[in-house]
Formats: C-alpha cells, sequence, structure tokens
C-alpha cells in the first residue's frame, strides 16, 4: 500500500467543528437531541470543557433549520459580565436575531416602552406579546443557549432567568402557544446548580443528554483521516483511543499528532509520551490539561478535598458512584468519568499527567504544614513529634479557617490541638509549682501561716461538698429513675451517665451528676427534687470555676442552662424559661462550643437542637430573630451529615437495624434544614441527601436494599392496581417482607442479620422511613397495627381514615423519592 505522508488539516483541534467538518463524529447524543428537540422537550447538556457540546448543538441546529425550526443560538460567554439591565437587553438582542425583519424593528421600541418591568419580567413578556405571536402555528423557536456556567461570574443572581425559563414549560398548561417554544441549555454544571436559592423550587424539568466518548465503531470519520497516512489505520485509531479514553479534544488532537508524526506505523505511546505527557505544564498547546487543573485547583476552600478525593480513585479502579457534590465536581473537571456504577480516572493520558507525584506537589502547595503532615501520615498517626504546636499550628488553623477539608487534614489538626493543650497544661503545673516553690523558701514563715488557712479553707469547702454529696442519687438509682422514662428521654439520661466515668475532677463529677438528676426530676415532673438539685449544682460549678480549669465545665454549665430553662417551662414561667435558652445560646455563640467534637458529650447535638427550637418557637410568637434561626437551620444541616456518616459507618459493619433508625434521623433533619414553612415536609428532604443514604443502602447490600428500589417494586405494583393504591402498598408490604400470612411483622421482627441482603426480599430495608410512614404515624405508633390479624381486618371501614392517612402519607414519600432517585 502506498502511504501519503504530507501532514493535513483533516482534524479541528480546539474550538466548534463546522457542521462540514469531516471529521465530525456521529455520536448518540446527537440523534437522540435532534429528536427530543423536536417533540418540544426540553434539554439540556451539561459536561466537562471540550466533550464536543458546541459542535452537537451547531450541528443540530443545522438540522432543524433545514426543517424550517426558528432557532436562537445565545452564547453567554460572549455577552459579557455587564449589570443587570445591560445583560437581559444583550439576551433579548441576540434572542430576537433569529426572528424576521420585522420583530428586529419592533423589539426594542417595545423594550424601552415597558423599562417600568424589572428587566426578567420584561423578557418573559417579550417572549409572551411579540416573539410567539410572531410564529405561524407549525413553526417551533428551540433557543440554544450555551455555556451557561458564565452566569456564576456576574454581579447578581440568576435563579430568576432560569426560573423564567423554567416557567416557559409551566405555562404550556395556560397558553398553547408556549408550546412552540423549547430550550436547550448547555454548559459545564449540573441541574442543581442552575438555582441556587433553596427557597426557590429547583430546575427540575427537561431531558439531560448524555456526551460519552467515542468508542471505536463511531469514529469511521477519524479512521478516514488516517488513511494514506498510516498503514494500520484501524489499529492506530484503536491505540489512540485507548490513551485518549475517547475523549473528543484528545482524540482529535492526537489523531492529529499521528498524521504529522509522518510515520506510516506511528508509535502512539511515543507519541503520547513526547508531544502531550512531558513538560505538559510548560507547553501552550497544553490548554486542555490547564483547564482541567484550574477547575480542581481554583476554589483553594475545596482544591484540598477534591485532591484527597480523586487520589482515592487513581488508588482504586472499583470506586463506586455515590453522587457527592465533590465528586460531581470531579466529573464536570472532566478528570474522572463514571462508568456503570463505578468512578474512574478519564483516560490513562490523565493518570499519567495527573498522577499521585502531582498530587503530592498540589497539595503541599496548598497546606502550609504539608512536610509535618505527610510524615504523621506516614507514621500511621503515632509520629506526636510530627503534630503542630504554638504559631505553626496557630498559621494552620487560619489557613484551615472556612475551608473543606478532608478526614486526615482534620485529623491531624485536632490532634495538634489536643497535644497543644496537654503541653500547656504541663507548662502551667510546672510554672505553678516553680513560683510556689520560691515563696515556700523566701516566706516559710508566712507561708506556715498561709498554709494553716489554706488548711482551714480546704477543710471548710470539704464540709460544703459533704453538705451537697448528701442530696446526690446514686448513679445506680438514676439508672432506675431512667427506666420510668420516655424511650427519649430515657436516652438522654443514659447518654450523661456514660459520661462520668471519662471526667477526673472528682467534683466536677458531682456536679454533673446533680445535673443529670435534676433533668430527670423534670422530666418525671418532680419539679421540687429538681429544683433542689439545679440549685446545688449551680453552686458547686460556681465554686470549681474560680478553682480550677476542666474542660468540662463550660457543658456542664450549658446543661444547667438548659434544665433550669425545661424547670421553668414545665412550672409554667414560659418568659422565664426563654431567658435561660437564650443564655445558652449566647454561651454557645460566644464559646463556639462544638457538641460534634467535644470530648464529652455532655452538651449533646440534641440539647443544642432543644435550645434553638424553644427559642424559635417563642420568637416566632413575636419576632423571629434571624440570628437564632440561621444557627438552628446550620445545626440541622451538620446534623444531617452527622447521620449519613454515622449510616456508612454503621452500613460498613452491617449493623443494619441501627442503620435503619439513623437513616429516619437523618431524612428528618435534612427535611427540617431546607424546610419552606413551620411544618416538617418530605417535599423539603434534599435530594442529595437522599441520593446519597440510597447509594449507601444499594452499594452495602449488593444492590438488594435501598429507596430505589422500593420504589420499583411499588410503583409496579401501583400500575397494576391503582385505585387509591391501597391493595398497591399492601402488595408492596408482603412484597418486601413487612407482612406475611401471619399478619402484620413487628419492627423488630424484620430481618436484622448480618447476612440481610442474601436472605431478605429485595427492598425489605430500610424499613422505618417507610414503615412508620405506611401507618401514617412515626415508628412505634405505626407499629401498634402490627397485631391486625389479616389484610382485611387492615382494610375494614372502621380503620378508613387511617388508611386515607396510610396512602397519602406514603404516596407523598414515593412521589418525592421519585422525583429525586
Amino acid at each position: 500500500m502506498k502511504v501519503d505522508l504530507t501532514t493535513s488539516s483533516y482534524y479541528r483541534v480546539g474550538g466548534n467543528l463546522p457542521p462540514n467538518s469531516p471529521s465530525y463524529v456521529q455520536r448518540e447524543a446527537d440523534e437522540q437531541l435532534y429528536q427530543k428537540l423536536k417533540d418540544g422537550e426540553f434539554c439540556y447538556v451539561l459536561n466537562s470543557r471540550q466533550m464536543g457540546k458546541s459542535s452537537l448543538w451547531v450541528r443540530v441546529k443545522e438540522r432543524l433549520e433545514k426543517e424550517d425550526y426558528v432557532c436562537a443560538a445565545i452564547d453567554l460567554s460572549g455577552i459579557g459580565q455587564g449589570q443587570l439591565e445591560q445583560w437581559y437587553t444583550s439576551f433579548a438582542n441576540r434572542l430576537t436575531k433569529a426572528f424576521n425583519s420585522s420583530v428586529r424593528k419592533k423589539w426594542r421600541g417595545w423594550w424601552k416602552d415597558n423599562n417600568d418591568l424589572s428587566p426578567v419580567e420584561r423578557l418573559h413578556q417579550l417572549i409572551e406579546e411579540l416573539l410567539l405571536p410572531s410564529l405561524l402555528d407549525h413553526e417551533q423557536l428551540i433557543v440554544f443557549i450555551d455555556e451557561i456556567d458564565y452566569v456564576k461570574g456576574l454581579p447578581f443572581s440568576t435563579d430568576e432567568f432560569f426560573a423564567l425559563i423554567r416557567s416557559c414549560f409551566n405555562d404550556r398548561s395556560i397558553n398553547q402557544k408556549y408550546n412552540q417554544i423549547t430550550f436547550c441549555l448547555l454548559g459545564v454544571a449540573t441541574p442543581g446548580d442552575l438555582i441556587e436559592n433553596k427557597r426557590l423550587t429547583p430546575f427540575n424539568i427537561g431531558t439531560a443528554i448524555e456526551l460519552k466518548g467515542f468508542c471505536l465503531d463511531e469514529v469511521g470519520a477519524l479512521i478516514k483521516g488516517l488513511e494514506r497516512k498510516v498503514i494500520y489505520p484501524e489499529s492506530v485509531m484503536s491505540d489512540v483511543l485507548y490513551w485518549t479514553g475517547g475523549q473528543p479534544f484528545l482524540t482529535q488532537r492526537l489523531c492529529n499528532l499521528v498524521v504529522k508524526a509522518n510515520n506510516p506505523t506511528p508509535d502512539v505511546s511515543q507519541i503520547v509520551k513526547h508531544h502531550i505527557i512531558e513538560n505538559w505544564e510548560a507547553q501552550d498547546e497544553q490548554e486542555h490539561l490547564k483547564t482541567i487543573k484550574n477547575r480542581i485547583l481554583d476554589n483553594e476552600e475545596r482544591a484540598g478535598y477534591l485532591l484527597d478525593l480523586y487520589q482515592k480513585f487513581i488508588k482504586d479502579e472499583q470506586v463506586k458512584v455515590n453522587n457527592s457534590l465533590e465528586e460531581t465536581e470531579l466529573q464536570l473537571s472532566g478528570l474522572v468519568v463514571k462508568k456503570a456504577d463505578l468512578i474512574q480516572v478519564y483516560n490513562p493520558i490523565y493518570a499519567e499527567v495527573f498522577n499521585e507525584t502531582w498530587i503530592d506537589i498540589e497539595l503541599n502547595k496548598l497546606r502550609p504544614y504539608s512536610e509535618s503532615y505527610r510524615a504523621w501520615l506516614h507514621s500511621g498517626k503515632t509520629d506526636e513529634s510530627r503534630l503542630l504546636q504554638g504559631k505553626a499550628l496557630v498559621e494552620a488553623e487560619t489557613w484551615a479557617s472556612g475551608k473543606n477539608l478532608g478526614g486526615e487534614d482534620q485529623d491531624f489538626l485536632g490532634a495538634s490541638r489536643a497535644r497543644q493543650r496537654e503541653a500547656e497544661a504541663k507548662r502551667k503545673v510546672i510554672y505553678l509549682g516553680s513560683i510556689i516553690l520560691g515563696i515556700a523558701v523566701l516566706l516559710s514563715a508566712v507561708f506556715g501561716t498561709l498554709a494553716w488557712r489554706a488548711k482551714e479553707e480546704l477543710q471548710q469547702a470539704k464540709l460544703e461538698l459533704q453538705k451537697i454529696e448528701q442530696y446526690i442519687v446514686p448513679v445506680e438509682q438514676l439508672n432506675t429513675l431512667a427506666q420510668q422514662l420516655e424511650p427519649f428521654e430515657r436516652q438522654e439520661i443514659t447518654n450523661l451517665l456514660e459520661q462520668l466515668p471519662k471526667i477526673k475532677n472528682a467534683s466536677t463529677k458531682v456536679a454533673l451528676r446533680l445535673a443529670i438528676q435534676a433533668l430527670a426530676y423534670v422530666y418525671l415532673e418532680d419539679l421540687e427534687l429538681a429544683k433542689s438539685a439545679l440549685n446545688k449544682s449551680f453552686s458547686l460549678v460556681h465554686l470549681l470555676e474560680t478553682e480550677i480549669e476542666d474542660d468540662a465545665l463550660l457543658p456542664i454549665r450549658l446543661l444547667l442552662k438548659k434544665v433550669k430553662g425545661d424547670l421553668r417551662l414545665a412550672q409554667g414561667q414560659s418568659d422565664q424559661s426563654f431567658k435561660y435558652y437564650n443564655d445558652a445560646f449566647s454561651m454557645l455563640e460566644d464559646s463556639q462550643y462544638n457538641p460534634y467534637e467535644s470530648s464529652y458529650n455532655i452538651f449533646s447535638e440534641d440539647m443544642v437542637v432543644d435550645v434553638h427550637e424553644k427559642l424559635v418557637e417563642k420568637l416566632e410568637s413575636e419576632s423571629l430573630d434571624q440570628k437564632v434561626k440561621n444557627s438552628l437551620l446550620k445545626h440541622y444541616k451538620q446534623r444531617t451529615q452527622n447521620y449519613i456518616r454515622q449510616l456508612e459507618t454503621l452500613l460498613e459493619q452491617k449493623n443494619w437495624k441501627q442503620a435503619d433508625q439513623i437513616t429516619w434521623n437523618a431524612l428528618y433533619y435534612s427535611a427540617q434544614s431546607n424546610k419552606k414553612d413551620k411544618y416538617w415536609n418530605w417535599r423539603d428532604t434534599s435530594c442529595n441527601d437522599f441520593k446519597r443514604m440510597d447509594n449507601l443502602w444499594y452499594n452495602h447490600s449488593g444492590g438488594q436494599f435501598g429507596f430505589k428500589e422500593q420504589l420499583k417494586i411499588y410503583s409496579f405494583l401501583n400500575n397494576k392496581s391503582p385505585e387509591y393504591g391501597r391493595e398497591a402498598t399492601i402488595a408492596f408490604t408482603i412484597e418486601v417482607g413487612w407482612y406475611t400470612q401471619n399478619g402484620w411483622k413487628n419492627y423488630s421482627d424484620l430481618n436484622w442479620s448480618e447476612d440481610s441482603p442474601q436472605i431478605s426480599p429485595r427492598g425489605h430495608l430500610p424499613a422505618l422511613g417507610f414503615f412508620g410512614v405506611l401507618g401514617g404515624f412515626e415508628g412505634e405508633v405505626a407499629r401498634s397495627f402490627a397485631d391486625r390479624d389479616d389484610v382485611s381486618s387492615f382494610l375494614g371501614r372502621e380503620l378508613h381514615w387511617i388508611r386515607v392517612a396510610q396512602f397519602w402519607r406514603f404516596w407523598r414519600l414515593s412521589h418525592k423519592i421519585s422525583h429525586c432517585l
């Protein structure tokens, strides 16, 4: 075969491929986008840069225009970053360019005549009053909006702009003309990024068009460019796709480099090594790789976390998708790609360029303490000499403030703080000891007198402590009291009792026991005993604050303020209870006390939230203090993430029952942190949280458990029997093993064994989130119906109201999960 060794501009490297480009690769997405837009569906193509998004819409636009569709093409990167009025005017100008000269002449006058409207409302009215009426009945307007991620750099919020696009879809039900307009959004973003204000409905319309990399059976156009340049074009193309993973830009570029090599039997690996990988940061041609790097490192607050996460992907080729925000960010950079249910580095070129050495270098640039940090990790987190102290620790914590650090960074700084406190305590003891010794030597006579007085004061303090101790209920009796309480109250007292052995100072331990005693008596409504124990604990804590420094004193003080508020509330003194809750809140704000990181779980996260909720409840009847509400929402979100982390740990341990209960807690607080009004509702639960929990259940059960699996079963059964969903709901409980021929199972009788996924029906867990809802009530009440003899009894007329509540709550939850998953 004769081979032509001359170079060619056949391949297009960078920029849009024109519609007639011979090297354009037709993918599944081309036909999918074309058909969906013809069907009038809103579409979005959201992916990393240089995946061929722009070339795709240019080709589809040309096809549609040949069929007399009216197509408007708006590249937001070309509009600039002007102020609100200027930006919307520029957008309207580009939108009207798709129309005839008559519309073009009218629109500017119309725009000026309506300047009393806000820019976004003016654009909406322009579409409705001028643009849509100018279309013939058979015509369709398709608006392509490229580079949508550019809106993030604008000096104003564009949430209303995307809400306008969504309203054009929703308005189809009330104005038929809106059936003639369709939007296609393209850029480097996720649908969740488009509307950032969580009080607005998210951008949840349209069809996602997935852009995949090239595969061998699609690249005939690229192989054609290699013909007469190399001897075995198909084999060379196979090597090219191995190195690029089918990434469109890299594939075009590598094909071009192969042609330029003027070698009929090119070594693709050597071309990659010499022209792409080696010294890539010094090459002007490597803008593609620099774009990926900048995407990861530009945001310093997130860069460290992204690098830590990416490091896990290059070490393990079997990392399962969990749809976290950080994972999505790495996908948008283009560095990793989702294949089936796994996350992988996109291609060998990226793996060679962005390797572990590169990660270490970039992490070292980010961390001012990188050398010590790495050495500490290398020692298995045991070499305390590598921990930070003094100025180095202060500088590291200043740098870390506000950053989303990975877990190991947090461990390192936490261990450094603990060692610093220990060193300071030792220095203080030595310093005080030297002072005392000096005074003893120089003023021995005076010291003898002082010692005598100190001995007297110590004896008096012991007498006072003995008086206090006579009021202390023994721990065994406190345990007995706890058994008389409601489950939640009992758990709270039990948790506090578990903290007692952790406290070394005997007097501090006494103060806590009195506080626990007071709380137990408040729950038992024995208010006089509660008041007595509370006053003694307050007195002792006050005495201790002047005598010793103890890390446990602050959380005990917070606990006492809360219990005092609970006592006043139980006594009907609402205003005074408010004062104590407000004191606790102020102490929390001033001290920056974090119940999630405290050594002692005395003033727990539950109590923090309870104080906030009591304050909000009181304030809402007067004027809502936004500071308190914002702080409460912050704690709700922190609790949600804390529960999800606990869920992951429990699922790894195959502790299905506790994981199930934690799931309910996480769902509840996720909804609380996003709720639109004062009432809790499933619709407020974060979709990201649903997805994370569902993925955890699915992955740790080998695909047997999870919300999505349950939804598939319920949807299938409901389609067979749609009347009110009653029979489908009962059939569902039978299908997943919650109801048998012997009647409803008790919650405790569900299959909680370690091998549950292997021996349970599909969808058996999680149960609490559904089991509680099935009865229309939360867990315990719902399970009280477990003694019903059979299905007919459950469906009897006397339980009609229960059945209605059951279906309504279950439908709302399944609808929410369907929307999210």
